[in-house]
């Protein structure tokens, strides 16, 4: 039996390791929740002579530039303790609105919650019933005889978006590379499903800020998409439209 472990931590570490030096875009979490940095090197568990390990995908840090964006105030936090405390904050905020996929990637000293990305109608409200979630656009839901003749006469057009929440300490700019619909709606996709215990139980300190990013995007009849830079509306109206900023305010005063 010895044999056998001695044998299986030496298969396991010829395989992790060129692994572990391909994987620089990722942030290795141990599955034994040991105190780690996200500054320092990695740390991985040993069972039995086996190592265990899985990475947390991180968001792009400088973040791409984004349509809208600004800082949410420390008000609406004040009593988080922890990351996990502003997951749960986030989390029941954006389920109350109807965004119950998400996505978690990390950041320095912090993480990023990411919300699928949905159909919007033209005042950043979002669309209502399976029109929300198409790629396609559909047409307007609310009538009017403005809005009839623009589409009678002009090529149709969707507009999408996506909310990233990021949560740092660090300060930074919106200096990354420029993202593009497709690359924005894999996001949902590419992140992990729940934060991770070991960044969970990191501390949500003084320094710690809760920023929004809006990516939005203009799509039309023929499928091509455009990122707009800067987009059609403020972050503070797209965070009232779609009703986050209200159910935040609500929960805190709670």
């Amino acid at each position: 039996w010895s044999t056998v472990l001695a044998q299986t931590d030496t298969y396991m570490t010829a395989v992790l390791a060129p692994v572990r030096k391909t994987q620089t875009s990722y942030s290795e979490m141990n599955l034994a929740n040991e105190p780690s940095s996200w500054t320092t090197a990695p740390k991985m568990s040993t069972t039995d002579g086996v190592v265990f390990s899985y990475a947390i995908p991180e968001f792009p840090f400088p973040p791409p530039p984004a349509s809208a964006s600004q800082s949410l105030s420390k008000t609406l936090f004040r009593d988080a303790e922890a990351m996990s405390d502003i997951d749960q904050m986030l989390t029941k905020a954006i389920s109350s609105c109807g965004y119950y996929e998400k996505s978690y990637y990390s950041l320095p000293e912090g993480f990023a919650l990411v919300t699928r990305i949905e159909q919007i109608q033209e005042d950043a409200s979002p669309m209502t019933g399976d029109a929300r979630w198409s790629t396609t656009i559909v047409g307007m839901e609310d009538f009017s005889l403005q809005a009839y003749l623009k589409a009678l006469f002009t090529e149709r057009k969707g507009y999408f978006r996506v909310f990233v929440f990021m949560i740092t300490n660090r300060p930074f700019g919106q200096t990354g590379t420029p993202v593009d619909q497709d690359q924005a709606k894999q996001w949902i996709s590419q992140g992990l499903n729940k934060l991770p215990k070991g960044l969970a139980e990191e501390p949500f300190t003084l320094d710690h800020n809760v920023s929004v990013l809006v990516y939005e995007f203009e799509q039309t009849e023929t499928g091509k998409a455009n990122y707009l830079k800067p987009g059609r509306h403020t972050s503070q109206t797209h965070l009232e439209k779609s009703r986050i900023l209200q159910i935040l305010v609500q929960n805190a005063g709670n």
